[in-house]
């Protein structure tokens, strides 16, 4: 099982290394924020996720496997929260998180 401490790469989002870095901390620290920060961080999982929002808050949130949070949300395939995990990183809106 890959182990989901520490950030690494992901060959098919399109953004670099440092912004998805930026992205996935920012989300692993989603509790130590303000609620405005949440809020901001909230629509971006309802807008990449639809269906899937809580657990891909869940997945980008937590140090929970992808096989542990489509077993427990009742997720199909983990392509399909790779997939909003993808479209979560290409649309996060960082420059509105920073205002």
């Amino acid at each position: 099982m890959k182990n989901r401490e520490h950030f690494s790469k992901i060959p098919s989002v399109k953004l670099g290394v440092n912004k998805q870095g930026m992205v996935f901390y920012l989300c692993r620290n989603y509790y130590n924020f303000s609620e405005s920060k949440r809020k901001i961080m909230d629509d971006a999982f309802e807008r990449a996720g639809g269906d899937y929002a809580a657990a891909l808050k869940r997945f980008m949130t937590s140090s929970d496997t992808a096989v542990k949070v489509c077993m427990d949300e009742h997720i199909g395939s983990v392509t399909t929260l790779y997939t909003v995990v993808r479209r979560l990183y290409e649309c996060f809106p960082l420059g509105r998180f920073y205002k």
